[in-house]
């Protein structure tokens, strides 16, 4: 499943009915998979995910928010540093 996301997770053209397909191929009966489970309550997921990073501006992965603060630069110092500027900011 790991070795197709690229295929059924792709960020332009995200297909999660394939997950179904693939979970058959590694012995995973597909009469056992609930559609419904799978395409409904997941793509909802995944679509209000994609329209809260489009408001908020997430332009790729990974993107990092603390408080709404967007973290510009990765790495732990940044992260760090960013938390202690939210801190003073909110208090």
């Amino acid at each position: 499943l790991f070795e197709r996301q690229p295929v059924w997770g792709s960020h332009a053209n995200p297909r999660p009915e394939l997950i179904a397909e693939y979970l058959g191929e590694i012995g995973i009966p597909k009469e056992k998979i609930k559609n419904d489970y799978l395409e409904k309550k997941h793509l909802a997921n995944v679509l209000n995910d994609v329209e809260d990073g489009k408001v908020l501006g997430v332009q790729s992965t990974p993107t990092i928010f603390v408080n709404g603060y967007p973290l510009l630069t990765l790495g732990e110092g940044a992260l760090i540093s960013l938390i202690e500027e939210v801190i003073k900011a909110e208090n």
